[in-house]
């Protein structure tokens, strides 16, 4: 037996979508959880699953199989998929994103407890600005050498897959950083006077 991780998404279509969905994954699987989203453009209801399936068949076969049978459940108009997962925790964590868990029958509880505590903070993250979350950040790691502070915003921004900010950019991170932890700023600014006159 293997163990297949499937990504599901399916429109609702009405109040019977969701059940309908429970009672077909509980079928086959034990290891589920759907969660509901709402379009940001459209503002139509959707739901998002990981099912953990196991079986003989290959992955394609029992991707297939899901991909067909949840077409049943909202034919006509609707939008719906079934993929194999590559990556199962940040699958999990997309699932969740929004924290509006209907069904959880996840039998890894850690995994998803670990998931939605990641969720919660990638979300807190996007409502504080990038200098709040580098405060709040280089706190948390106790550093307070300006090169070193200069290095973890840089670790900062490509953990998260997001762009290092440019040297101009990075130092006024840095300063600012260092401004609001009360750190003594001479080092940093007798350096800065060297790169720019030297």
């Amino acid at each position: 037996m293997v163990l297949h991780n499937i990504a599901i998404r399916l429109d609702r279509k009405d109040d019977n979508s969701l059940p309908e969905l429970q009672k077909y994954l509980d079928t086959v699987s034990e290891s589920y959880v759907v969660s509901e989203e709402v379009s940001k453009k459209s503002k139509k209801v959707h739901y998002h699953a990981v099912v953990q399936v196991e079986s003989h068949n290959k992955t394609k076969t029992e991707t297939r199989k899901i991909r067909d049978n949840i077409a049943l459940i909202n034919p006509a108009n609707s939008c719906y998929y079934a993929e194999s997962v590559k990556h199962l925790e940040k699958t999990l964590c997309y699932t969740v994103k929004d924290l509006n868990v209907k069904i959880n029958k996840w039998k890894d509880v850690s995994q998803f407890d670990d998931c939605v505590v990641e969720t919660q903070r990638i979300n807190d993250e996007k409502t504080q600005p990038m200098k709040q979350q580098l405060v709040k950040h280089i706190f948390e790691k106790g550093i307070n050498d300006w090169q070193q502070i200069m290095v973890e915003i840089d670790n900062y921004h490509i953990t998260r897959e997001y762009l290092p900010p440019s040297p101009t950019l990075s130092y006024q991170y840095t300063l600012f950083v260092m401004g609001t932890l009360k750190m003594d700023l001479k080092l940093l600014y007798m350096e800065y006077r060297r790169i720019i006159f030297n």
